[in-house]
């Protein structure tokens, strides 16, 4: 999943992070904030982040830490490091330098933005007698424009002990390169007068979550959500109109309908974080909730729709015997399995792992396609 990649000095094992916050949803807090901009919301695209192989002064046999961040485009942030225990006679929290070697003493520390981003997201890092331990940071860049970047853990919430939202604004300028912890982040467009408020950020709920790997990069660019409602004629239900389609995962929410997007980007508040259109299995639960299954087409009629490899998920057969009559998708089966979804089932885009339980057949249908497979 999410793979702090060790410095062959250190070849110590992480456990993965998870796709997806168990706690509670984001809460608002009473603090004045910028209002999202809710016609607006960010698309990713890759972006190659160049880091040094090793940390400045790092020597083989001393203890302490590397702390890798992109030199191509250049990402900065202040982050701090801190000893687990803290009492007398224990190191106080300390600023590390990016790209260079700090030496510390063997320990449990927790690594951390000093802007606050990382307020109850801190990463655990043991250092060990004698082993340098390696840490490649991801990196994150916002394109220039009107607004400015809340930047927030997915998991984040508001109005903790009276300090507002774990959260960054970005402005722009050298700023918008920022190296981040690996992980899930939610991004929302904000005003730039309003971010300048000096009071606490509230958490917010309309922005777009998108997922950041260790020694990789992303670039963000604003992009219209004009939501994509797909038509009758694309969308299937049940044969008798009342029992359900499927399942999902081990909640069990059950999908009495669902739908093929052609070209996926925003549809009912679920907003697709890559900057390129896929086209998307929307399954439609009980009340609001949807999710989409972006995948890609594939010219084998027999696996002919894989789900994308994404936030550390790998790719699987989604589609199996497809069908197809005039460039229009008239029968297919989805697989049961794992795959990348985007959702909302938490009442803010969700990036996680969804198994769908159970096989559905699609038939009597005429899907269009928008161009074929």
């Amino acid at each position: 999943m999410f793979n702090l990649h060790q410095h062959p000095f250190r070849r110590r094992r992480f456990l993965p992070a998870a796709l997806l916050a168990t706690g509670a949803l984001l809460l608002n807090a009473s603090s004045a904030q910028a209002a999202p901009a809710r016609t607006q919301v960010e698309a990713f695209k890759p972006l190659k982040a160049r880091l040094p192989k090793t940390c400045k002064g790092m020597i083989q046999g001393m203890s302490g830490l590397c702390l890798l961040a992109s030199t191509s485009p250049r990402a900065r942030n202040t982050f701090m490091i801190r000893p687990v225990m803290a009492g007398p006679g224990s190191t106080p929290p300390q600023a590390v330098a990016l790209n260079t070697f700090q030496s510390l003493a063997p320990g449990q520390y927790r690594l951390y933005s000093a802007s606050g981003l990382d307020a109850l997201h801190e990463l655990t890092v043991t250092l060990q007698q004698g082993v340098p331990t390696v840490i490649k940071t991801g990196t994150v860049k916002f394109n220039a424009d009107a607004k400015a970047h809340q930047l927030q853990h997915y998991q984040s919430e508001g109005g903790i002990d009276g300090r507002g939202c774990q959260a960054e604004i970005i402005r722009g300028g050298v700023r918008a390169v920022r190296a981040v912890l690996p992980g899930n982040y939610q991004v929302t467009a904000v005003d730039r007068a309003a971010a300048k408020s000096p009071q606490p950020p509230r958490c917010l709920t309309t922005g777009v979550t998108f997922n950041v790997l260790a020694g990789e990069g992303v670039s963000g660019s604003l992009r219209a959500a004009t939501n994509q409602e797909p038509p009758a004629s694309n969308t299937y239900s049940h044969p008798n109109g009342v029992s359900s389609l499927a399942s999902i995962s081990r909640f069990m929410a059950d999908v009495p309908r669902l739908a093929i997007l052609p070209r996926w980007k925003s549809s009912r508040g679920v907003h697709n974080p890559d900057a390129q259109a896929h086209p998307a299995l929307a399954l439609y639960s009980t009340g609001t909730r949807v999710f989409m299954v972006p995948f890609t087409w594939r010219g084998k009629k027999r696996e002919c729709g894989l789900s994308l490899a994404k936030a550390g998920l790998p790719s699987h057969v989604l589609l199996t015997d497809c069908q197809f009559r005039s460039r229009k998708l008239t029968h297919f089966r989805v697989q049961p399995g794992s795959y990348y979804t985007v959702n909302n089932r938490h009442g803010k885009n969700a990036i996680e792992g969804n198994f769908i339980n159970n096989p559905i057949v699609v038939s009597g249908v005429n899907f269009t396609l928008q161009g074929g497979r």
